[in-house]
């Protein structure tokens, strides 16, 4: 028998089939590039009849299989020799991993002799054996899909997605979370509580909580299962939380906290279901000489009168589009009449008079009481800077009096919604630091 270590790592047995058949080898241009491994197979067989010599077997390197079965090819020489014998591979068997990779084949070296070869007239053939690393596929959760992170107030029925390979498991809980916040609003302590409906419940983890345990994904690479979140009359917040038992190598959860208390190592994600907020464009004044749009304006108290524009929505949800907002102002009394203000003053929010400005992150820039967003408490981090999250940009702002008459004056402005935030939101300019109504 001849044993070799090719170069690339790959492992060459040929064993002879009997005392009369003779395998020996050698290595020429040992080290270099150009590096090979000769066997020569020699014995006796009958002319014209298919003989089996021996054995070839081959075994992949370590950690490395068969991308294809070896091969033996008849060089040129053959033919320029007028050779008519052949050499032939029979495949015996093959060896595989636990992964099902081939990692040895073992031939019949079955020869077929036409006339006599000797030292002068060899029979020659070289042989391909390419082998590649084993890349081992960690099977397990892939990812699980819950949908958009609002619930509708009404309520909903949300299909749960687990992806993942077939056997493959993992531990899933939904809760409800009730927030306790001091006299400032600042959330103190929270506590969640299982709302998984009985059928799947199937035991306790941390503190209580209840956990579904999907002990199987099927053939299909996933497994469904309808959460139910009810009607509510209050904003009302949830999360989700699951343990992958083992996670494909592809396993994404990018937008999932794995230190949220309590559920810490697991991958957890806050859902939130609001009632809705209102967002309240107000411009006051200390007047009582005019109407806006043709309606008298409401007293807010404090020696003024307000009219208000009212938007509703559903928390992180925006308008769909940007649109205008136009205040007609009209004199109740053609004694009186309008005329555009200017100048520097202290009492204007952004020291200005005249056309307003707007900001949404800088109070200092802004003619528009609690326009600055702030931090979203909602989105994880407690802070009472901002208005609770509604974001809306006002721009193209103009504003003129009726120069014929002066008893009529408009402002317009163009109002995009970017985001509702977590509470009703009154946002209101001060319509004396715009235009100056008096007696003419």
């Amino acid at each position: 028998m001849a044993r070799e270590t090719l170069k690339n790592n790959n492992i060459i047995e040929i064993l002879g089939k009997n005392s009369l058949t003779n395998v020996t080898t050698k290595t020429i241009n040992s080290g270099f590039t150009n590096e090979k491994k000769i066997f020569t197979v020699s014995g006796r067989v009958k002319k014209g009849k298919p003989s089996a010599i021996g054995t070839i077997k081959l075994t992949a390197a370590e950690n490395k299989r068969f991308i294809k079965a070896p091969g033996i090819k008849a060089k040129s020489s053959n033919s320029s020799l007028s050779l008519n014998s052949y050499l032939k591979l029979h495949l015996s068997s093959v060896e595989k991993d636990a992964s099902k990779n081939i990692t040895t084949y073992l031939y019949d070296l079955i020869y077929t002799g036409k006339e006599k070869i000797t030292k002068t007239n060899k029979l020659k053939y070289n042989l391909t054996n390419e082998a590649a690393r084993i890349v081992t596929k960690t099977l397990g959760i892939i990812k699980v899909d819950i949908g958009r992170n609002i619930i509708k107030p009404s309520g909903e029925k949300r299909r749960i997605i687990i992806h993942g390979d077939p056997n493959s498991s993992v531990k899933i809980n939904v809760s409800n979370i009730v927030d306790y916040v001091d006299t400032a609003g600042e959330i103190t302590n929270s506590i969640e509580s299982s709302i998984l409906s009985d059928r799947h419940k199937s035991e306790k983890l941390l503190n209580g909580h209840d956990v579904y345990n999907v002990k199987k994904i099927n053939s299909s690479g996933k497994y469904i299962f309808i959460q139910e979140f009810p009607k509510v009359t209050a904003d009302t917040k949830y999360s989700i939380n699951f343990l992958p038992v083992t996670k494909n190598r592809n396993f994404t959860a990018k937008s999932w906290s794995t230190t949220r208390s309590p559920w810490e190592g697991y991958y957890s994600k806050v859902l939130t279901q609001s009632v809705g907020v209102s967002l309240t464009l107000r411009v006051s004044t200390s007047k009582t000489l005019y109407k806006i749009n043709e309606k008298a304006l409401v007293s807010i108290g404090g020696g003024r009168q307000a009219f208000d524009l009212v938007y509703r929505g559903i928390y992180g949800t925006s308008s769909s589009k940007r649109f205008a907002v136009r205040y007609r102002m009209k004199v109740d009394n053609t004694s009186h009449g309008f005329a555009l203000q200017s100048g520097a003053s202290g009492a204007d929010l952004s020291g200005t008079l005249g056309l307003p400005v707007f900001s949404y992150d800088d109070s200092s820039k802004s003619d528009w009481s609690n326009s600055v967003h702030g931090v979203d408490q909602k989105a994880g981090v407690s802070s009472n800077v901002g208005n609770g999250g509604t974001r809306i940009e006002i721009s193209k702002i103009t504003g003129a009096v009726n120069s014929s008459t002066n008893d009529e004056a408009e402002l317009t402005i163009f109002v995009e919604i970017h985001k509702f935030g977590t509470k009703n939101v009154i946002m209101d300019l001060d319509m004396d630091d715009v235009f100056d109504c008096s007696t003419r």
